[in-house]
């Protein structure tokens, strides 16, 4: 394959896999594979998608960084991820078995920083830069 990338295509906390398989020789005719996760999310989860303002719309080079209990999980906004591969840019935290999120810290390029605390689980917020509160997205 060419790249790989792992997305939350319904919005339902369990990660998706697509595939691109083929294309890159003349002659080359393997399809693209789509893996739906069809046994779900067992676990808890977040999801974060972030709206620059000062910085870039998309928030590439944001750093995000979630506490929850004794579990510190660090994420970076990326433009790309190797070779023909580009995952969203919502970022996606998986929880384990913990029951809430004591904090969530954003860094962004330009320098602003956000924190949030005791946001519940399982669901996809949306942040701007300019902005002292998150909302509900699902």
């Amino acid at each position: 394959g060419h790249g790989v990338a792992f997305v939350d295509l319904y919005n339902d906390g369990d990660l998706d896999v697509f595939a691109q398989l083929g294309g890159h020789y003349p002659g080359d005719h393997a399809y693209n594979a789509l893996y739906r996760n069809l046994k779900g999310n067992r676990n808890n989860w977040l999801e974060v998608d972030l709206r620059g303002v000062k910085s870039n719309r998309f928030a590439v080079g944001a750093q995000v960084t979630v506490k929850a209990g004794d579990l510190l999980v660090y994420r970076e906004v990326k433009g790309s991820e190797g070779f023909g591969a580009t995952s969203p840019y919502r970022q996606h935290f998986g929880l384990g078995k913990h029951a809430k999120i004591d904090s969530l810290e954003i860094r962004w390029p330009s320098g602003v920083k956000q924190s949030f605390a005791n946001l519940d689980i399982n669901q996809i917020i949306s942040v701007r830069e300019d902005s002292p509160e998150w909302k509900k997205l699902n």
